[in-house]
């Protein structure tokens, strides 16, 4: 089992102190952490992540971590440029580089100036794709009638994931023997109906690799834990409201929160166990601000390495 941290650049005062505070998490988590995660929001004025490339581009200078991003909205880009920007960020990071891939949340689709559905964000995602990987295995791509060859050619391994729950999709990530990608928000039943359907299309009936998000606070006040994200989400999402009405947020259940890595030392033991049996060999973190503290955190992760 491997360990990430998922940075979700929440606005504060001023974009600087934003990234300034991203870059204490990194090193709150540095002894635990395989990877550095960003996320990619839009028409969202909390999250100050519509750019993750040139995000983990600026990251770079502050951790020698792998560089992920949970997720990429691949369905809003052109797959040519994109693979471009993917291979130059490996060239300047000179690490392996992590991308999980999505059609995007309701809002995002719903409001993008692409006039998406969920139905074509979901097929453009595919298709980009499918040109986006053999491009960066230094392949020779017809796109638009027209041949294209990397340059640089990519030198450092760029491993692609799929967050979907989408059987077409899941199919999709069996029959090219890809990785899952599961939120924060997913809860076991779903990721174990995912589990069966990527064996059932796969072709040799082989469960997949699993990266999952989890919400991470070791406490033994569990309760007010919760209680305190639950009043945190209600006070963003009014604010959001504000910045754009036709927000549409995935509602937070009671499920979420007790499959969540949140609870004492044992308690999130016993829970990264029963992840491991299901196939999880990465968990991203998804920290609890002001409630973490290096010591909580290595005694709780350091002896599961």
């Amino acid at each position: 089992m491997t360990y990430g941290l998922l940075l979700l650049f929440e606005h504060q005062e001023n974009l600087q102190s934003t990234l300034n505070k991203q870059i204490n998490l990194i090193k709150l988590f540095d002894k635990v952490i395989e990877r550095v995660w960003v996320t990619e929001h839009h028409y969202h004025p909390m999250r100050v992540n519509s750019a993750p490339l040139m995000i983990l581009n600026h990251l770079i200078q502050h951790t020698q971590k792998e560089l992920g991003v949970a997720t990429l909205l691949l369905g809003f880009y052109d797959p040519v440029y994109t693979a471009e920007n993917i291979s130059m960020l490996s060239h300047l990071a000179q690490r392996k580089i992590h991308i999980g891939v999505a059609k995007g949340g309701r809002s995002e689709v719903k409001n993008s100036h692409l006039n998406l559905t969920e139905q074509s964000a979901r097929h453009f995602m595919l298709q980009n794709l499918n040109t986006i990987q053999p491009i960066l295995r230094n392949e020779k791509v017809h796109y638009q009638t027209k041949a294209f060859t990397l340059s640089p050619q990519v030198n450092h391994p760029i491993e692609f994931s799929v967050a979907s729950l989408n059987d077409d999709v899941i199919q999709y990530a069996a029959l090219h023997d890809l990785p899952l990608m599961a939120g924060h928000k997913w809860s076991l039943d779903e990721i174990q109906q995912m589990i069966l359907t990527y064996k059932l299309f796969h072709l040799h009936n082989k469960k997949p690799k699993i990266i999952l998000a989890r919400i991470f606070c070791p406490t033994h006040d569990k309760q007010t834990v919760i209680q305190s994200i639950k009043e945190q989400t209600d006070k963003n999402r009014a604010l959001v409201a504000q910045f754009n009405p036709n927000h549409e947020p995935k509602q937070l259940n009671e499920v979420i929160f007790e499959e969540s890595l949140i609870g004492s030392i044992d308690e999130i033991h016993s829970k990264i166990n029963h992840l491991k049996s299901l196939g999880v060999e990465h968990i991203i973190l998804r920290p609890v601000m002001n409630k973490l503290n290096t010591n909580d955190i290595e005694k709780t992760l350091g002896v599961l390495l």
